[in-house]
């Protein structure tokens, strides 16, 4: 959508001491973004079946001085996205009318991406040997996944790896409390956005059981449709230590680079002010539950 924006987002978060999260997907690769825009680094990474390259990639973390590794386990396969169908959006890539009509509506981007290609997922590079051009990494990564990753791979990360470990993508308390048992520093409350499996409870529905399976034993995330700092009041009022953003400022990066990355969080972190202004708490602690109603 914007040439750096990965690197935009990071830069915005330094700025505001928050923590920011690369994805293995990313179109900057670990270390530059360790490099341009130092602060609080988390790194998500999926699960591969090609395990040599995934540790490869959690080494890579841990050396360039990454505080948190993220392991999300809610995507072994890729979802059924029918919006991406509906949009004319495949990877690899095909121009239909649509899509050539939507280009020629954004005509310094689209010549951008003609004269410098389209940016690549740097830290994907050399995953598949056959895959050259960035569309065609980007259509190996979901055969990529490894659906076969389970609790004993993930107690070797653990061992392996001697920051915090944070798991993404629990929506159950059995799973919650296995995994505080294990000695996870967080997790995070996730469907994926929605977009993996139809009919997924949704992230705040599901808050209240992981928050019981905790126990208390490590703080709870929740991801999900975070558009607005009202979101962010009520996700911490239901319970949660704190919430993760990903399109809000992405379309913010999107929009206006830096300055929109920028732009966005500042958005947010105001609109989160006057919620809790307007709803008579001082501070994050007192947002609870009493403050909420059900929805009809």
């Amino acid at each position: 959508g914007w040439r750096g924006a990965d690197l935009a987002l990071a830069r915005a978060a330094a700025r505001m001491g928050l923590p920011y999260t690369l994805s293995s997907s990313a179109t900057a690769a670990i270390e530059t973004i360790a490099e341009q825009a130092p602060g609080r680094l988390w790194f998500q990474a999926y699960v591969l079946r090609n395990r040599d390259f995934f540790w490869q990639l959690v080494d890579r973390a841990r050396e360039a001085g990454y505080e948190a590794l993220v392991i999300t386990v809610d995507l072994p396969v890729g979802g059924k996205r029918e919006r991406d169908f509906r949009n004319h959006f495949s990877i690899p890539f095909r121009f239909t009318s649509r899509n050539v009509l939507d280009f020629a509506s954004r005509p310094r981007w689209a010549l951008d991406m003609l004269l410098r290609g389209l940016p690549a997922m740097e830290n994907l590079r050399g995953l598949e040997t056959a895959a050259t051009s960035a569309g065609a990494i980007a259509s190996s990564v979901g055969r990529s996944y490894d659906p076969a990753f389970d609790w004993a791979r993930l107690a070797e990360v653990r061992e392996r790896w001697p920051r915090k470990l944070i798991v993404k993508g629990v929506s159950r308390a059995d799973d919650a409390t296995r995994l505080a048992a294990m000695g996870v520093d967080a997790i995070v409350v996730s469907n994926h956005g929605g977009r993996q499996l139809d009919g997924a409870v949704p992230s705040l529905q599901a808050l209240p059981e992981v928050l019981q399976g905790v126990a208390g034993r490590c703080p709870v995330l929740v991801d999900g449709g975070i558009r607005r700092g009202a979101d962010i009041a009520k996700a911490l009022a239901l319970g949660a230590h704190g919430v993760l953003l990903g399109r809000a400022t992405l379309f913010g990066a999107v929009a206006a680079g830096d300055a929109g990355a920028q732009r966005a969080l500042d958005i947010l972190h105001d609109e989160l002010l006057r919620t809790m202004r307007l709803c008579g708490a001082p501070g994050v602690a007192q947002l609870s539950a009493d403050l909420l109603r059900p929805a009809p």
